[in-house]
């Protein structure tokens, strides 16, 4: 039996050297489902899991899936640590808490962890006896990473956000997220996110956390595939989310796949908001498409949304620019029917559509209208007025 032991204890650390080695020297271009090495529901001892929500992240990746089954078998013939181990077998949740609180970084127990191949398999389990002190396991996680020639799994990463999340330190576990996403290019760390989502009481926010992670690093493709797999698995992301994702779509000028994402969310059953519409509206009146968006105004007062200024001034800066100035003037007398209240920019954008279709009286008369209403002109207002006083 101790030969048994033995060997499989020489062949796992062989192979995790050697995982490790590949991790260090591989890098591929940013996606989000090549790889994952997840860990499954984690209560109390480490335990790995041999499926994901991605079929194929263990073919790609042979020697994490080996190692972590050499693991799985080799934990019946343990026994608790002695002296001699070169690595504790069985975690005391008081001793790493105490370690970690009072910085006994030079504790025999953490040094021989440390200097073991698997210490990247027994940190995460470290991570989770401290989940009820996510300061100290913040702490712990920070200061794995300052140990020469040591590098966190994703399963770290991920056990240390949900962590994070729980404990409502949304700040950190942001960071974390944005940290794990750009270290592991090649893996699938939603599908490593959520196999382990069972370390702290199942809470799905953290993956709209992560959605919104992808969003801001503009990795917009990702974060549609992230949307896709929270919508396949049952949990939705929020609408401000999916409104950054549009924002981030048109900023980028990709407004084909923003008009497919919008198209994703209605069937998903998400609800837009009158910003939803806004972004949406503006973008149409981009493409030249007036009546998508005359659609699109329509369809959100159909789903009882009120539009609001920026719906109105997009209408009629919209219409304005292909010089349909009755359509203009219909959306401003709707707008204040609507008791909406018209700004500087919509009294601009009609003085603006009036002047350069050669109407520049009808320009001044909303130019009266808008002092009338107590609001200040603005440099735009004037040298628009100016501009066509000058080709008169």
């Amino acid at each position: 039996m101790r030969l048994i032991v033995f060997a499989l204890n020489f062949i796992l650390k062989m192979f995790c050297s050697l995982r490790n080695f590949i991790h260090v020297n591989r890098r591929f271009p940013r996606h989000i489902s090549p790889c994952s090495t997840s860990l499954s529901q984690i209560q109390g001892p480490l335990c790995f899991s041999l499926s994901s929500p991605s079929q194929s992240s263990f073919i790609s990746c042979p020697f994490v899936w080996f190692t972590s089954f050499l693991c799985i078998i080799r934990y019946p013939f343990v026994s608790r640590s002695g002296p001699s181990s070169t690595y504790p077998d069985d975690f005391d949740r008081d001793w790493i808490r105490k370690v970690v609180r009072n910085n006994q970084w030079d504790d025999p127990q953490i040094e021989k962890l440390f200097d073991s191949t698997l210490a990247p398999i027994w940190v995460p389990r470290a991570l989770v006896e401290l989940k009820e002190d996510p300061k100290s396991a913040l702490k712990f996680f920070k200061w794995s990473v300052t140990r020469d020639g040591f590098k966190h799994t994703v399963e770290s990463y991920c056990i240390v956000a949900h962590i994070l999340f729980c404990a409502r330190m949304y700040y950190d576990a942001n960071i974390i997220l944005r940290e794990m996403v750009d270290e592991f290019q090649d893996c699938d760390v939603f599908d490593a996110l959520w196999s382990t989502r069972n370390v702290c009481v199942p809470g799905f926010g953290v993956f709209d956390a992560l959605f919104s992670v992808l969003i801001d690093l503009e990795m917009v493709e990702e974060a549609v595939q992230c949307f896709t797999k929270m919508k396949k698995f049952r949990v939705f992301a929020k609408t401000r989310s999916c409104n950054g994702l549009l924002k981030t779509f048109a900023r980028l000028g990709k407004r084909d796949g923003m008009k497919r994402f919008f198209k994703d969310l209605i069937v998903a059953g998400s609800k837009p908001t009158v910003f939803t519409y806004n972004i949406m509206i503006d973008c149409m009146f981009k493409e030249g498409d007036v009546e998508a968006a005359r659609g699109l105004f329509e369809e959100m007062k159909f789903r009882g949304l009120f539009p609001d200024t920026v719906t109105y001034n997009s209408m009629i800066d919209g219409y304005g620019k292909v010089e349909r100035l009755d359509d203009t003037v219909y959306f401003f007398e709707e707008m204040k029917s609507m008791s909406c209240e018209p700004d500087v920019i919509t009294y601009n954008e009609l003085i603006n559509c009036f002047c350069k279709s050669g109407k520049l009286l009808k320009g001044l008369e909303f130019y009266r209208e808008m002092k009338q209403s107590g609001l200040k002109p603005n440099v735009v207002s004037y040298s628009t007025l100016i501009d066509a006083f000058c080709k008169e």
